[in-house]
């Protein structure tokens, strides 16, 4: 029984070291709320209320042609991701809620919570719900620019300390372990219920090829028609829950309108510093413009025109059982439907996800389908490409049975010929964070839920079902370059049962029988990782 209890905690106390990486500084936090009267419980407006907008002026028309019918627009490179939220930002008129796991403290974070302030003060509500596990602002800057009366942040899950407590969070963590290892994964931008974002992307730099050192190729859809309404229900859900608590729950002080004209031009300072150093981007878009982007029967955000699917569609969204018990799998609705989708290929499963650790059951289900004459093919990310190296440790040991059971495994080069299409800068590494699949080149899967212990057990995800041979196409016709041999590295094993990764280096195929680009300190790390007793918790 010890050494149970040994284990339990040894993975509480490694939990919290890998889950909190903020500075140190002292607060209160056992603050009342400081903004009085303003109503605890709102909801989105119902799509007929909006009706009046631009937005839906520019939807609407289609919608209705299509009725019963969802349109979706694939977004896969960066600045297409990046144009698509500033676009639905600048174009919201009544209201604007986003809801994130990470919202960075870098240029594009920024500039977008900047342009949200900008939409407040042009009367749209806004409502942002981050979760507090990666929150890396400053809680009393951002707590100051909720003295708007038409802005309002909350932290999912808030932990005992404010962003810069490391101590009294790690602290709270490990004391309150089974709570806070619950994390809200989810990710939405919803604009006056008329168009939605949904997908894989963070906010930050790392996510929209801005970053100089490590980029990530993604999947977002941006869609109009009923799953708009399914995202905003999604989104009151957690908004409404007793997880999401305002960010200025935790100041005694009163916070002044003063404050909040301070913390508003600080943001513009930034900004400015960003587009001085080289930002790439447009920090601001017009109204006319963001409409004409958004539009179905417009040309998208990409050089080519962007075909919009009209299809049959749901969204599948974790319940908040699922923080209930964490670990127990109650509530974990995309999980379910995630094996529901695989269990009915019959001829094909193509799946992308960024962090891979295949357990036992999907280990079955993989050879079930080897049987059933399923082909299957993967991309997630190599030692070299990946931003979490504890999965990476966990998907190593794994990795042998996985590619027994019959998978096509590739993994991503960090140097791929492709990382020009979604880096501005060469001499970043790449990764891959996108989380989708494809069943029989008919339904598609795009949304947060990695194929890993944490995506099933510990944190809700969400993400959208999308039934149409003509995206599965297109989707597949976009994926295609992520699995040729000068982007990635296709893994097998050889005759005598050991690992060689194989690839095009320089126009030349190449065969490595060790992790490609792979230091001394990243095999370390995932050597370390492998031993700790964390399966479960990756």
């Amino acid at each position: 029984m010890g050494s149970v209890k040994f284990s339990s905690l040894l993975s509480a106390c490694i939990g919290a070291v890998l889950l909190l990486t903020t500075s140190c500084a002292s607060k209160p936090s056992d603050a009342a709320p400081i903004l009085m009267g303003r109503p605890q419980m709102t909801r989105a407006p119902l799509p007929a209320d909006t009706a009046g907008t631009p937005l839906a002026a520019a939807v609407g028309p289609i919608v209705r042609q299509n009725s019963g019918k969802t349109g979706f627009r694939l977004i896969d490179r960066g600045e297409e991701a990046y144009s698509v939220r500033l676009a639905l930002i600048e174009a919201a008129e009544e209201t604007l809620d986003a809801q994130y796991y990470v919202w960075d403290d870098d240029a594009t974070g920024t500039v977008l919570l900047e342009r949200l302030m900008a939409a407040a003060d042009r009367g749209v509500r806004v409502r942002l719900l981050i979760d507090d596990h990666l929150y890396g602002r400053e809680d009393e800057k951002v707590a100051a620019l909720t003295v708007h009366p038409n802005i309002e942040i909350r932290l999912y899950n808030q932990f005992g300390g404010d962003a810069s407590q490391t101590v009294k969070r790690y602290w709270d963590l490990v004391t309150n372990f089974g709570v806070l290892n619950h994390r809200m994964h989810n990710k939405f931008m919803i604009g006056d219920n008329q168009v939605a974002i949904i997908g894989g992307r963070n906010v930050g730099d790392h996510y929209y090829g801005v970053d100089h050192h490590h980029v990530f190729r993604d999947l977002d859809v941006v869609t109009c028609g009923p799953v708009v309404a399914q995202a905003s229900a999604g989104f009151d859900m957690y908004w409404n829950s007793d997880r999401a608590r305002p960010v200025e729950w935790r100041f005694r002080d009163f916070l002044t309108g003063n404050d909040a004209t301070k913390e508003r031009h600080d943001l513009l300072e930034k900004v400015n510093e960003f587009i001085d150093h080289g930002f790439p981007f447009p920090t601001k878009m017009s109204l006319q413009r963001a409409v004409s982007l958004l539009r179905p029967t417009g040309n998208g955000f990409g050089p080519e025109p962007a075909p919009v699917f009209w299809c049959d569609a749901k969204l599948v969204v974790d319940s908040l059982e699922k923080g209930d018990k964490p670990g127990q799998e109650q509530g974990s609705t995309v999980a379910k439907e995630i094996e529901r989708l695989a269990q009915s290929a019959e001829s094909e499963i193509v799946l992308e996800s960024a962090y891979l650790v295949p357990r036992s059951r999907s280990l079955a289900l993989l050879e079930q389908k080897k049987n059933q004459g399923v082909t299957m093919r993967l991309l997630t990310n190599s030692i070299a490409s990946t931003n979490q190296m504890t999965v990476y440790a966990f998907y190593q040991k794994a990795r042998p049975q996985l590619l027994k059971s019959g998978v096509e495994v590739h993994e991503v080069n960090s140097n791929a010929a492709s990382k020009a299409t979604h880096s501005h800068y060469p001499d970043a590494h790449l990764g891959v964070h996108a989380k989708t699949l494809i069943i029989d080149r008919k339904t598609s899967f795009v949304g947060t839920f990695n194929l890993d212990p944490r995506s099933r057990r510990w944190n809700s995800e969400t993400g959208v079902v999308i039934e149409s041979a003509a995206f599965a196409e297109h989707l597949l016709e976009r994926l295609s370059p992520d699995f040729e041999p000068e982007n990635s590295w296709r893994v097998r094993l050889n005759e005598n049962g050991t690992t060689v990764w194989e690839g095009v280096e320089d126009g030349k195929p190449v065969i490595y029988t060790n992790e490609p680009n792979a230091t001394t300190g990243m095999k370390f790390k995932a050597w370390f990782f492998g031993i700790l007793p964390i399966g479960d918790q990756v």
